[in-house]
């Protein structure tokens, strides 16, 4: 099963983000925008993938965007909630343990990469275009 994030920003950010990322200039509205994020839910939830709404924020997700080089857009909002809910399931984790543990487990902690060929994910979550 693939863990997904789906980003959702407010109302008012949404207004703001239209300024700044092109794909979202194609929604007639908020709402418009919204119902097709909760298509990408559950589409994506019955294809069978661990799916999840994630709110975001615009400023830090342009930060992270900053930090990492890359140009703001729908892919990259839901790459950066994904990133973000990974950060919270490592910090429940390292609340949740002894307190001794709490520097040795970095909340962002990523996996090495393997040498080989694996399966990848599914074609719809390609799209996302984002090394993490």
């Amino acid at each position: 099963m693939t863990n997904v994030s789906i980003a959702v920003l407010s109302a008012a950010e949404f207004e703001i983000a239209r300024k700044l990322i092109s794909e979202l200039s194609a929604h007639l509205s908020y709402d418009d925008w919204l119902d097709c994020r909760y298509g990408t839910f559950m589409g994506r939830s019955l294809g069978g993938d661990d799916a999840h709404l994630v709110t975001v924020s615009l400023g830090p997700f342009l930060g992270w965007c900053d930090a990492r080089g890359l140009r703001p857009s729908e892919s990259a909002l839901d790459a950066f909630a994904l990133d973000l809910s990974r950060g919270e399931d490592a910090r429940q984790a390292v609340v949740s343990s002894a307190s001794s543990l709490l520097c040795a487990v970095p909340s962002t902690d990523r996996k090495p990469r393997s040498i080989s060929r694996s399966h990848g994910p599914k074609s719809a979550s390609r799209s996302i275009g984002v090394d993490l």
